[in-house]
């Protein structure tokens, strides 16, 4: 896990830029459409509008929480989404492109990157048990050199029918 977090930190920067890029122009967009709800003299033709608009997309903060909270569950993507009705098309059609690209891009690309280090650290212990089995191979052979050269007691090199009788009337064997 640790050897994807250098992969991760830029797909998390790239999704927090993403997310400022469209947080600029959603805020743009709503700033634009709540100066068209004021009447000449100041006063506000729909309050509740542009306090809703505001609280939600009045500043690029407020737009950024917004849509944070609109793909980590805080907040329904859709209300978001009804308050942009008002405006122009195109920034109802930003944020449901943002959500799309957003839920499913980003995000399983993020979930590649942890797919890609389970995969590689299973890798890494197969590797180790097969490293384990391989020692633990060696030290079975080892041991039945051991066994062999004990038997062999003349050290010629081969284990006769009456040294091997020998080895088995042995209490020790």
């Amino acid at each position: 896990v640790f050897a994807s977090l250098h992969s991760l930190g830029w797909v998390l920067l790239l999704l927090v830029i993403q997310q400022y890029v469209f947080a600029v122009c959603l805020t743009h967009g709503a700033n634009m459409y709540m100066k068209t709800l004021r009447d000449g003299d100041g006063s506000i033709a729909s309050e509740y509008s542009e306090t809703a608009v505001d609280d939600m997309f009045g500043s690029v903060g407020r737009t950024i929480f917004t849509l944070f909270k609109s793909i980590t569950g805080g907040v329904i993507w859709g209300e978001a989404a009804e308050l942009l009705t008002a405006m122009p098309g195109i920034y109802l059609a930003m944020f449901i492109t943002y959500i799309t690209i957003t839920i499913l891009s980003m995000l399983n690309i993020i979930t590649g990157i942890f797919v890609d280090a389970s995969i590689m650290s299973g890798k890494h212990d197969r590797d180790q048990m097969m490293e384990y089995e391989r020692r633990l191979s060696e030290s079975h052979a080892s041991h039945l050199r051991e066994v062999f050269q004990e038997l062999d007691g003349d050290n010629s090199g081969s284990i006769p029918l009456d040294e091997f009788e020998v080895f088995l009337k042995d209490e020790n064997a």
